[in-house]
């Protein structure tokens, strides 16, 4: 028997040839493409591209979603930071100038002090176990003094006007007013010197509430006083709350694209429609239903030719097509007004009588 392993033999099989049918991946593919060729290696994937969007959208959305309300966050904080008062002789008012001091001292000594930016909301507040507090030199107008004279407490005028204090002098019992000349006695830079701080404390610690106002010219005191009780904040919360109200909408709104239109499937054509809700009619034995529409196209066709508006009256209208089709109105009027027919046969009879009467006016 020939050895197929032979050198000699032409037909000899190499043994590593032999194997190649057991291991088909060291056999090389006549028709493999090379990868530097293929069209995977030239242009990304559809598969990658959409990777990259999503995450580029997730960046931007993340980017959004936190760097929004960041900002907002701080908009609004700079918004509700309240800057320190500078008004001479207020309780807010940390400089040499201001009674904050004052204000401190008596808080901690169980006074409740009220700051009160306007004549109407210092008087709303001053009554009962109150003292009330009017700091200051400035000139007030007319309808603030009535204000002030109206406060049912005791009141303490600190360096007033001189028509305000001969005012109270005169509307008050002089008990129930105190006045100080000296400003600094009630000053942070004035309070701890000498006696200033006994003064101050006795003459307005002896109340439980304590409502402090820095008189300043008001035009419209006596009808602006519900607004003036408000808080400083609130026109902040207002706007913020605005913007709440804004970004929800915009969150949750119904967002409208464009107009898609919506292809019908089939395009049917008018007549087959018209013989399709015939014979609807006639399964049903709608002849009512069917002559009301054959009589309402008829006069409005003819109301249109004949130059008629949709308000005119039956009676206009009949009166116009008997002119036009040279037939007496009863004959009209029983066309288009008749009562409806009771069969098939008669309603065949009706619409073939109003095909007639348009082309007798249509067509004369």
């Amino acid at each position: 028997m020939t050895d197929p392993f032979a050198p000699g033999n032409p037909f000899a099989v190499s043994p590593n040839a032999a194997g190649a049918a057991d291991a088909p991946d060291r056999v090389a593919n006549p028709y493999a493409v090379p990868e530097a060729e293929s069209g995977r290696a030239r242009r990304p994937d559809a598969a990658g591209r959409r990777s990259r969007a999503g995450r580029w959208r997730a960046v931007v959305g993340w980017t959004l979603g936190l760097g929004l309300p960041l900002a907002l966050a701080l908009i609004m904080t700079a918004m509700l930071t309240i800057p320190t008062d500078q008004t001479p002789l207020g309780v807010d008012n940390p400089n040499p100038d201001g009674a904050r001091a004052l204000a401190q001292v008596l808080a901690r000594n169980g006074v409740d002090v009220v700051d009160a930016d306007s004549t109407a909301a210092a008087v709303a507040l001053a009554s009962g176990d109150t003292t009330l507090v009017i700091a200051g030199s400035s000139a007030v107008a007319e309808a603030q003094l009535e204000l002030y004279g109206e406060a049912d407490c005791g009141i303490v005028l600190i360096d007033p006007d001189a028509q305000l204090r001969q005012h109270l002098e005169e509307a008050l019992p002089s008990e129930r007013l105190a006045v100080f000349e000296d400003p600094d006695v009630f000053t942070n830079a004035g309070i701890v010197k000498s006696d200033n701080a006994a003064t101050a404390l006795r003459a307005l610690g002896q109340h439980r509430r304590l409502v402090w106002n820095v008189a300043r010219w008001e035009e419209e005191a006596a009808s602006g006083g519900t607004w003036q009780l408000l808080p400083p904040w609130a026109p902040v919360v207002t706007v913020q709350l605005v913007i709440a109200a804004a970004g929800a909408a915009l969150w949750r709104g119904r967002r409208m694209g464009r107009i898609v239109p919506d292809e019908l499937p089939v395009t049917v054509p008018a007549a087959e429609v018209t013989v399709g809700l015939g014979g609807l009619y006639r399964r049903s034995r709608a002849q009512g239903h069917a002559a009301a529409a054959l009589r309402a196209g008829t006069a409005s066709r003819l109301g249109a030719a004949l130059g008629l508006g949709p308000g005119a009256t039956p009676a206009t209208l009949v009166a116009e097509i008997a002119r036009a089709a040279e037939r007496s109105e009863h004959d009209v009027r029983d066309l288009l007004y008749g009562p409806a027919p009771s069969s098939a046969g008669r309603l065949t009879t009706l619409a073939g009588a109003l095909d007639q009467l348009e082309k007798e006016v249509l067509q004369p």
